[in-house]
């Protein structure tokens, strides 16, 4: 899909450093995550990550999640 025919999808992306790189992952999609030496590496890793997912769900005849909305964040204190 190109041009006018192309929907327009909004999803949560959840990134964050962990040791050398930046990781990203769209937990509303299973299984999509990537990650990039910097973090507009992994925003751009991370975009085509959910354009290629949403391509093969397609393809495969799977319903596309709904846009999500924002996740709740806690604060979880664990003891060493």
């Amino acid at each position: 899909m190109t041009g006018s025919d192309e929907q327009m999808h909004a999803f949560t992306v959840q990134i964050r450093r962990e040791d050398d790189v930046w990781m990203a992952d769209c937990p509303a999609l299973v299984a999509c995550t990537t990650y990039g030496a910097t973090y507009d590496e992994a925003v751009e890793n991370i975009r085509d990550a959910i354009r290629v997912t949403l391509d093969d769900m397609r393809d495969n005849g799977e319903a596309i999640p709904p846009n999500d909305a924002p996740p709740s964040t806690i604060a979880v204190a664990v003891g060493a």
